[in-house]
C-alpha cells in the first residue's frame, strides 16, 4: 500500500512537525484526539514560524495543508462528541 495522502512527505521539512501530525490523524481515541490536534496545530504554527526568512513553497503548502486538514478532524470529532 503506498503512502497516505494526508500524512506529509518530504525529507528536508522538520521531523517534529510531522511526528505530531501523524499522531493527531492516526489517533483512534477521541478522548486524545483534541490534545493531539492541538500539539500538532501548535507545532505547524511553529514551524511556520521558524521558516517565515525562507519557507520554500512546497513546504508552505504542506503547512498550510496541514493545518486544514486538523481543522476538519477536530470537527469530524466534535460531531461525533459533541460534548467534547
Amino acid at each position: 500500500m503506498g503512502q497516505s495522502y494526508l500524512l506529509p512527505s518530504g525529507a528536508g521539512f522538520n521531523a517534529r512537525w510531522k511526528q505530531l501530525y501523524a499522531a493527531a490523524v492516526l489517533e483512534l481515541d477521541d478522548a486524545r484526539l483534541p490534545d493531539r490536534i492541538a500539539k500538532a496545530r501548535a507545532a505547524i504554527r511553529d514551524r511556520a514560524a521558524d521558516s517565515l526568512t525562507s519557507p520554500s513553497d512546497e513546504e508552505r503548502r504542506t503547512l498550510n495543508d496541514g493545518l486544514r486538514i486538523l481543522q476538519v478532524l477536530e470537527g469530524m470529532t466534535t460531531k461525533r462528541n459533541p460534548a467534547a
